[in-house]
């Protein structure tokens, strides 16, 4: 098992202090894929600032992978 860590930055930075364990690094996907739909389900406003990004990191701080989201606004829809 590999202690994996989940910082959130969002106008914030929301580091991970405790980690999770997981089995390996695809397990650590799933659960930054989980984790990141939490997010966005339960606390929404936390896209306000059009990005949140989550970085997967280990115990030495090298990071894994990133999640990342934005929010873009466009110009109005035209239709044909």
């Amino acid at each position: 098992m590999k202690r994996y860590f989940f910082d959130v930055s969002d106008g914030w930075h929301d580091p991970d202090r405790v980690g999770t364990e997981l089995a390996d690094d695809q397990a650590a996907r799933r659960e930054a894929i989980r984790f990141a739909s939490d997010i966005l389900r339960h606390e929404p406003h936390r896209l306000e600032e059009a990005r949140m990004r989550i970085d997967v990191h280990d115990l030495e701080r090298t990071v894994e992978f990133v999640i990342e989201i934005r929010m873009q606004t466009l110009g109005a829809f035209q239709a044909d």
